[in-house]
């Protein structure tokens, strides 16, 4: 479904004094338009006799002939559904988009009327059958679907691009006790929805998006008597946002009524001005962006402005998830937010984020240092045109002083010159009479930042970025500020189809626009289609911006390979320069081509399955991977802070030249193998989850026996062999590779255990190590070899304990692909908010979709990166599907009390959540780097 926002109206803005749209929002009033009763995907306004597109003429709904006709929804391409009656009865009718109605009677009814109808084409509608009111869909090809009443005793009332149907338990506003509202697949059991509780109370959810957002009339009442009322949109990452509220004799509102709300969140409904007139309103989610996409700050602490662009009237909203981040709230409209950082108390440099609007500014606090005085040294602002105008300095210098040097006498700086530590310095650039364009390098320690200023004559149009980065969505940018004298002409032109320019967010988009003076440029761009970036560029006078737009992410599918050795960083790995040493230094970056090495990943792979082993030169606080070429995350893959040889498997989106970056905290020697790839092929293997089980133990008393129980790898090192298959975990014969979680209960020494493909040669890789002997897990995605076993080498004496989680095989119904992300952290238990610790032996409900990382409301599985952070020891922590019961297997131990990390693939259960539980309290820090869909 495509969706454009450029058809949003600006005419028609509530007047400054009337009351504030709710945050991350802006309205547009139309006073001469009736109540609406939906809003398509595009943008379209429909009521009962009209269809209307902002900033176009409206149509008019009436049936030819009918003595009356209600319109009741829309879609994209401009058709709309009701019904109309004449002398014979009420009908259901279908206006086309291009304007041709027709009738549409369910067979036999004698009463039919639509309701509903998605961008597809597909119908929701109602018929009277035998005197009886029966619900019914209708396919774009023409076929008419009666609903089993069965599947739903209540009240269907909309319908998405997905097929699902939204019902109700009661139509009501008025008193019933706590009304029921459901998702209903057709032919699948309804899942219920929230209900509003109260004495006596109800809810009614009167529509809902392609993303799984509702609009949500929520009454409680006393005893008979009306007491409160709340009219709201919830999100489906379990925000919400109050649209109207009511209690007792006062009322504080912004729709009086709500009518729809689609898949761009745009909200349709009825508002009040303060005179007291009623007028339709859209609720248009706010544009906004930051001036800045990274902020550093020392580890003494800082703080700072940062830039809000937005339209005027929006409100954006301003989040972050870190605990040690603080910040101000934005007004309306483009201005500034302040935030604020302690002094870092982790154990190095931390990373976090600020969003504001669609900008997630990446936080970056280096460690707290004995005595640091290393400066940061910004300019907001750096262009400016004769007029002149005000700009902030921000920086960062510890406990020490600093000084500005090189300051003309143009600029003024509020507060002077000199300071120490850390803040803002507000500057103002005084007017340009002259007839020379002019500049000014200023110094603050080490580093510069330089102000130009265009001349009273000077016709020039500078730009304040040298390039621009879009993402891979269909949408608008306002990211391009020109600066120019007012009276000084300029053209922008874009030279590539796909981008567009406007100085008009709500206006026309072409390839040049032409403007004079200082404005702000919309970027309008398509959706990339392609899984790799592209690039183009916007000349504005004799200036050039590059502008790159991120490539889309593909569903991909799993290419199994045998284990094999990427990279080596110790002396002795024998590994050419580009994979062998140097060692990781401390804080340093260094990055590895999966694709260049001999391993058999080609150039089309998206995504590699890796094992990475660390062998640290002491103490490593966390060894983070992610794709080259784009910012680091917030995440880690491990880690190992008494310097012990730890491996963890990670799944990685593979970067620039299919390289993946490591950073390493502390310094270290790094081990890198590739077990397989992803990539965009239909021939390759889908994944098939299944709720975790175990399948081997080879302890003495686990119950397991045979090839799945004891004896373990005696004194001297061996080989066990597992068929899977035969294991009793639902692992079928035509299995190709398996997902797996392999812990090791060694008796002492354990110098590294080794798994792959049985019938294959024993690769030189390695799975984990337990140079201290200590219970040690790591996750694994395996080729399945012959009979869909798998075999084990030790070369010390160890038991196995072996998990599996899911499996690989051709696609079939029921198959998964993958779709990676970027590391991202989902929770971090030691953040106020999140819930504190893990109690011991106490489960907990994940949503792993509300982290905003990027994965989809209806995944079916995750591919995450668990880390434990005990205050003691802990025996085991565990993951799994939430609504099944928890299972016999572990995916960490800790017994120690280290902090531990480890992958796990876990299946999504009940609303795609997960469920933990820790046999001793801890902490749990949980990364997302995929999720898997049908």
């Amino acid at each position: 479904m495509k969706y454009n926002l450029l058809l949003v109206l600006f005419a028609g803005r509530l007047a400054a004094q009337d009351p504030a749209p709710p945050s991350g929002y802006r309205w547009d009033f139309y006073p001469d338009l009736p109540p609406p009763v939906a809003v398509t995907n595009d943008g379209r306004l429909v009521g009962a006799d009209y269809l209307f597109t902002p900033g176009q003429p409206r149509f008019a709904i009436a049936f030819p002939g009918a003595n009356s006709t209600a319109a009741r929804d829309g879609n994209s391409s401009g058709a709309v559904v009701g019904s109309y009656s004449d002398a014979t009865g009420t009908h259901g009718f279908l206006r086309g988009g291009n304007g041709v109605y027709t009738a549409v009677n369910y067979p036999a009814s004698t009463s039919t009327t639509l309701l509903a109808i998605n961008d597809n084409g597909a119908i929701l509608g109602t018929a009277m059958l035998g005197g009886t009111l029966r619900y019914f869909l209708r396919t774009a090809a023409g076929a008419f679907q009666l609903l089993d009443p069965a599947n739903y005793d209540g009240a269907y009332v909309d319908l998405n691009n997905s097929g699902i149907l939204l019902g109700v338990k009661s139509f009501a506003f008025g008193i019933g006790l706590n009304q029921a509202v459901s998702l209903v697949t057709p032919g699948q059991p309804p899942v219920p929805t929230l209900t509003c509780g109260g004495t006596r109370g109800g809810t009614l959810r009167i529509a809902f998006n392609d993303r799984n957002d509702y609009l949500v009339d929520c009454i409680s009442v006393g005893a008979g008597f009306f007491q409160t009322r709340q009219r709201y949109v919830q999100f489906a990452n379990g925000e919400s946002v109050t649209l109207f509220n009511y209690s007792a004799n006062s009322t504080s509102y912004s729709l009086a009524s709500i009518a729809g709300i689609n898949a761009a969140r745009q909200i349709a409904g009825t508002g009040q001005i303060l005179n007291g007139s009623a007028s339709t309103v859209l609720l248009t989610p706010c544009v906004a962006d930051a001036s800045v996409p990274s902020i550093r700050v020392l580890g003494t602490g800082g703080s700072g402005v940062v830039r809000v662009l937005t339209e005027p009237g929006c409100r954006p909203t301003v989040a972050t998830p870190q605990y040690w981040i603080t910040h101000s709230q934005p007004g309306a409209g483009p201005g500034t937010i302040s935030y604020s950082i302690p002094a870092n108390t982790d154990a190095g440099a931390r990373t976090g984020t600020l969003r504001i609007g669609r900008t997630a500014i990446t936080v970056l606090q280096d460690a707290l240092p004995a005595d640091s005085c290393v400066n940061v040294f910004t300019a907001e602002r750096s262009v400016f045109p004769a007029s002149g105008g005000q700009g902030v300095f921000g920086f960062s210098a510890g406990s020490c002083p600093w000084t500005l040097t090189g300051v003309p006498s143009w600029i003024t700086v509020t507060g002077g010159n000199n300071g120490s530590g850390y803040g803002n310095r507000e500057f103002t650039v005084a007017p340009n009479t002259t007839a020379i364009t002019r500049t000014a390098t200023i110094t603050a320690g080490s580093l510069q930042v330089r102000i130009t200023q265009l001349a009273a004559s000077d016709c020039s149009a500078l730009v304040s970025a040298s390039s621009i980065t879009l993402g891979s969505f269909e949408g608008i940018e306002s990211g391009l500020d020109v600066v120019a004298n007012p009276s000084c002409a300029w053209r922008a032109t874009s030279a590539v189809p796909w981008l567009q320019l406007s100085d008009n967010y709500s206006g026309p988009a072409a390839a040049s626009v032409d403007g004079s003076g200082s404005r702000n440029l919309y970027l309008k761009h398509d959706q990339n289609n392609q899984s790799y970036p592209r690039a183009a560029t916007v000349a504005v006078g004799s200036t050039t911006v590059a502008i790159t737009q991120q490539g889309r992410t593909f569903p991909l599918s799993f290419v199994p390979l045998l284990p094999c050795r990427v990279a080596d960083t110790r002396p002795e790995g024998n590994k050419q320069p580009a994979y062998g040493p140097p060692s990781l230094a401390a804080q340093g970056i260094r990055s590895f081509s999966i694709t260049a090495a001999a391993c058999g990943v080609p150039l089309s792979a998206s995504a590699v399955v890796l094992n990475i082993t660390v062998v640290p030169k002491g103490p490593l606080a966390f060894l983070t991977a992610w794709p080259a070429g784009q910012p680091q995350p917030l995440a880690s893959t491990l880690n190992s802070f008494r310097g012990r040889v730890v491996a963890n498997a990670a799944v990685v989106p593979l970067g620039a030249n299919g390289a993946v970056s490591l950073y390493a905290s502390h310094d270290t020697d790094v081990v890198i193998d590739v077990n397989g790839y992803f990539a965009s092929d239909n021939t390759a293997l889908a994944f098939y989850s299944v709720n975790p089980c175990r399948v081997a133990d080879t302890r003495a008393g686990s119950g397991k026996t045979g090839e799945f129980g004891a004896p373990g790898i005696p004194i001297g090192g061996g080989t066990r062999s597992f068929r899977l298959p035969a294991g009793n975990c639902a692992i079928p014969p035509e299995a190709k590779a398996l997902s797996l979680n392999l812990t090791a209960v060694p008796a002492g020494y354990l110098a590294y255990v080794s798994m792959w493909p049985t019938g294959q040669e024993q690769p030189f890789v390695s799975t984990l190590n337990s140079w201290d002997g200590q219970v040690v897990a790591n996750a694994a995605i395996i080729p399945a070899g012959t009979d869909g076993a798998v075999s084990i080498y030790s070369p010390n004496a160890t038991d196995l304990v072996l998990d599996v989680n899911g499996y690989f095989a051709p696609l079939r119904a029921g198959g998964l692909r993958f779709y990676p992300l970027t590391p991202c952290r989902v929770t971090d238990t030691r953040n106020p908010g999140t819930g504190g610790p893990l109690p011991g032996q106490a489960p907990r409900t994940i949503n792993v979709f509300a982290s905003n990382c990027g994965s989809a409301p209806d995944a079916k599985a995750y591919s995450l990166n668990f880390t434990a952070v005990p205050p003691g020891p802990l025996g085991y922590l565990t993951a799994w599907p939430t609504g099944v019961l928890q299972p016999l297997v572990s995916i960490l131990n800790s017994l120690l009390g280290d902090v531990v990390a480890n992958a796990a693939l876990v299946p999504a259960g009940t609303a795609a959540n997960i469920d933990i539980f820790g046999s001793n309290t801890t902490d749990v820090i949980i990364d997302l780097n995929g999720f898997y869909l049908p």
